[in-house]
């Protein structure tokens, strides 16, 4: 209406004509920012579910207060979408929703649809649905629901794609748990009665427990799991023993090892695993704490380039022992893929450390005995050259996680210590014993002084002819 005014005014004068002007330059001034403010709200509201790969006018389709339905498309598309972002994404997306609050998403759910939120719950049941429509091919045949509360002991239900396997199934739980994903929708039972439950879509629950269980959760692991580690990326540890490291247990290598800050250094077991505990049990005791006794032939300071690892888990660095244990004339047996046996005279362990003991360098600990206090990560495999001759895929070694190593005395050390305070005893002992004799002998007479001494002091040999 007002551009319409401005181009019906006729130019009586310079002085209306230069009105008309500046009047029109400031609407579209006015017009411009108006638009740059909507494009930037647009850009605003797009961003926080811009990792869910829908749109503001696609995530309004879903509907709350309904009861769910797990087969309804969004949930397997969303599932397919949460597969495929990673802790650093959806961490990067997840500042977004931190400061919104449960009373907030369950309120008004509309306003937070398919933003990524990241929060700790219970795990108070789990059962396992399969979708009608799957084909056997199809990379997510069905989902976990996960039955939680939140701290406010509201109703929380988790569509997770995978769960760790010692959780167990159609079991009343209360599991802490972790969990990263798409806000869904607000859901209602058929029971008008019936809590309204918020429905969140994630990729795994990460599993925090706090009681050991027998073959569930050991001791170790709880102590992992209070300094913040996800005992669910065992299962990827276990999965990947004897290979290389790679991309697949990263998360868990890299939890780790920041844990190890976060565990107190006297936290230690009455009877942790090792050496010989970790080579007859090759495939179990992941997360399980062990004690190392070893030389150390090489050490490397290894420093993480990843920026998402140093500002997420406030790791930088660590240090990278190769440590061999006294194998006391024995020898250790590994068979290779074809069947074959290698035997090792000296065997190879590897220590991942935050620090070095007290003063010392990567240098200064080099061909020096230590103690590490640990936790078993699992065995890994890297090249050597005894790998390299005998033609195999590489050397496998297990692999502890410390937040420091202890310098020992060496045996040798030990043996010319004793030696040296045994020779000088028995070199003082012979000493005082010639000493002893020699004031003795002096005290002592021989036969023929005593025969002297008998003697009288006068011989009178009055009246004895001497004869010729």
């Amino acid at each position: 209406m007002i551009k319409k005014l401005i181009f019906n005014q006729s130019f009586e004068s310079p002085r209306s004509a230069w009105r008309v002007i500046l009047a029109f330059a400031i609407l579209t001034a006015l017009g411009g920012m108006s638009g740059a403010t909507s494009a930037k709200a647009q850009i605003h509201d797009l961003t926080p579910l811009e990792l869910s790969g829908y749109s503001p006018s696609e995530a309004y389709e879903i509907k709350d207060d309904a009861p769910l339905d797990i087969n309804n498309p969004n949930i397997v598309k969303l599932l397919y979408r949460i597969k495929k972002t990673s802790p650093k994404s959806r961490s990067k997306f997840a500042i977004h929703s931190k400061n919104v609050t449960w009373d907030k998403i369950a309120t008004t759910p509309e306003e937070f649809r398919c933003w990524v939120f990241q929060r700790r719950l219970t795990l108070k049941k789990v059962t396992k649905h399969r979708f009608a429509e799957a084909e056997a091919e199809a990379p997510i045949k069905g989902v976990f629901i996960c039955e939680c509360e939140n701290e406010l002991q509201q109703s929380v239900t988790v569509l997770s794609r995978t769960i760790p396997r010692k959780i167990r199934i159609d079991t009343k739980l209360d599991e802490p748990i972790g969990i990263s994903g798409f806000l869904y929708a607000r859901a209602k039972e058929t029971n008008e009665e019936a809590t309204p439950s918020t429905v969140l879509i994630v990729d795994r629950i990460a599993w925090f427990p706090a009681v050991a269980q027998a073959d569930i959760a050991t001791r170790s692991h709880v102590k992992l799991a209070s300094a913040g580690v996800d005992i669910g990326l065992l299962d990827r540890v276990e999965e990947s023993n004897t290979q290389r490291l790679g991309d697949r247990d990263s998360e868990a290598f890299f939890q780790m090892i920041a844990a190890m800050e976060k565990i107190p250094a006297d936290d230690a077991p009455s009877s942790p695993l090792n050496f010989s505990d970790l080579m007859k049990n090759a495939k179990s005791n992941f997360g399980d704490q062990a004690k190392i006794k070893g030389v150390v032939r090489s050490a490397t300071e290894v420093f993480i380039s990843n920026p998402d690892i140093k500002q997420r888990l406030g790791v930088s660095k660590y240090f990278q022992l190769m440590m061999f244990p006294d194998l006391d004339g024995g020898k250790v047996v590994v068979k290779n893929k074809s069947g074959e046996d290698l035997e090792y005279r000296r065997f190879p362990i590897t220590v991942c450390c935050l620090e070095l003991p007290e003063g010392m360098t990567a240098q200064d600990v080099e061909r020096k005995p230590l103690v590490v206090d640990g936790f078993f990560y699992r065995f890994w495999k890297y090249q050597s050259d005894l790998t390299d001759t005998a033609g195999t895929s590489g050397q496998v070694s297990p692999l502890i996680m410390a937040k420091t190593a202890t310098t020992i005395e060496s045996q040798e050390g030990q043996l010319n210590f004793i030696l040296l305070v045994f020779m000088s005893m028995l070199i003082v002992g012979v000493a005082i014993l010639i000493g002893y004799y020699r004031v003795v002998d002096r005290r002592q007479k021989s036969h023929g002084q005593k025969i002297l001494d008998a003697l009288p002091d006068k011989i009178d040999l009055t009246g004895v002819e001497e004869k010729e």
